[in-house]
């Protein structure tokens, strides 16, 4: 099928080479003269929020989307900003569990799948451990295209299943999942066939999805938080929401940019590694195969070449933030501290972000006046099996007669 070509000079926006600055192609993934990554400028003269749309869409100025009329959408965003008491006064959670596949994936995935259908792209691809692979099904589904989401030999049944029942192939293949990434990212270069990864350097349109949690907790809040712990896997949301809040400084809205904190796990922190050695390129990253083929629970941040490492230490060094790490057994305690106190139940990786806020906490670097939020990735309803895993538990059985004595002890 013949592609339509966009003229990139009629957009709010404008696809350009992050090295050597040429303008790109709206259907370039890279640039087509060096190969860098692709970043976007966006006109100034449009407000970042447009109170006359809804959800995603009223952030369109600042989204690569041709059409916001047209964008897929499943109803994500908008989620809510939940006041907890977890230690800290001034403390919100951004419960991203709140979107239609329960995770802030949705977000970025809605701004993939339009800019695919746009040219008549039929076939999304990409790998995934989980979250990804079902917001790719999801708005594949939604969209009315074929999906396909390649797993490492490891992926769960339980975890894909879904994935199958939203109409997706799902293909397991042998090999660590940093590499299978690589590999499809050579495949679709090859072939043309549209990859939904949500690494920038293989599709810059879905990493400005995780923008938009930046401006909804301003609108939320009245102000921009002091301090924002985000779980950090491949980096991209990391660098994202440090974007989003660089973007609503620029435009004078807020008086400052939260430091972020990001969260990894203890045996795939190359992400806290680099930055406490001063990294600045996946050269260095590579140099260390920090966790690899270490058994973790946190699969969705378990990354021994964090894809969008670069982007990530650019934006700790740039806004003053860093990274901490969590083990699985002090992510799966803070999960059950959430829930019992909060009454969220997070997967694994989000209890990354609250085991780290502990952590932070207990350093005393924020003050009791200073607003920090926690960013809740993905809902625990999905991650039910590792977690019955780890903590088995089997209800207590009791006769008809014996209730009376629960209900009134």
């Amino acid at each position: 099928m013949k592609t339509q070509k966009t003229n990139v000079d009629s957009l709010h926006f404008t696809p350009k080479c992050d090295r050597c600055l040429k303008i790109a192609e709206h259907s370039d993934m890279r640039c087509a003269q060096c190969g860098g990554n692709i970043s976007f400028d966006y006109r100034q003269e449009f407000p970042i929020f447009d109170p006359s749309k809804k959800g995603l869409s009223r952030f369109w100025s600042r989204l690569p989307l041709v059409n916001p009329d047209t964008r897929i959408s499943l109803g994500e965003g908008d989620t809510p900003l939940v006041k907890a008491d977890l230690g800290h006064p001034n403390l919100w959670l951004k419960n991203e569990m709140a979107n239609p596949t329960g995770s802030h994936k949705d977000r970025q995935l809605s701004i993939a799948i339009s800019h695919a259908v746009y040219p008549g792209k039929k076939l999304s691809v990409l790998v995934s451990a989980g979250s990804t692979g079902l917001a790719n099904a999801a708005y594949t589904a939604r969209a009315g295209i074929r999906g396909i989401i390649f797993t490492g030999e490891s992926a769960r049944s339980d975890r894909v299943y879904p994935i199958h029942i939203l109409g997706s192939e799902v293909i397991r293949v042998k090999g660590d999942i940093d590499t299978v990434i690589d590999h499809l990212t050579d495949l679709s270069a090859q072939t043309g066939i549209y990859n939904s990864s949500t690494a920038r350097h293989i599709n810059p349109y879905q990493a400005e999805g995780p923008k938009t949690i930046a401006y909804e907790i301003y609108e939320d809040l009245g102000c921009a938080p002091d301090w924002m712990i985000v779980p950090a896997g491949g980096g991209g949301t990391y660098a994202a929401i440090g974007r989003g809040f660089i973007e609503l400084f620029e435009n004078g809205l807020t008086d400052r940019i939260p430091r972020l904190v990001g969260a990894v796990p203890s045996t795939y922190n190359a992400l806290e590694h680099g930055h406490n050695l001063g990294y600045q390129s996946m050269e260095e990253i590579r140099k260390h195969s920090i966790g690899e083929g270490i058994p973790t629970i946190l699969a969705k941040l378990a990354h021994v070449y964090p894809p969008d490492a670069e982007d990530a230490l650019k934006m700790a060094r740039k806004i003053n933030g860093y990274f901490i790490s969590a083990s699985d057994e002090e992510s799966m305690d803070a999960c059950q501290l959430l829930a019992e106190k909060v009454g969220l139940y997070s997967e694994p990786s989000s209890g990354t972000g609250i085991a780290v806020l502990q952590k932070f906490l207990a350093s005393g670097v924020a003050s009791a006046t200073e607003k920090v939020v926690v960013l809740l990735c993905g809902s625990g309803f999905r991650e039910t099996a590792t977690f019955s895993e780890k903590r088995p538990f089997t209800p207590e059985g009791i006769n008809l007669e014996e209730m009376i004595k629960f209900i009134t002890r």
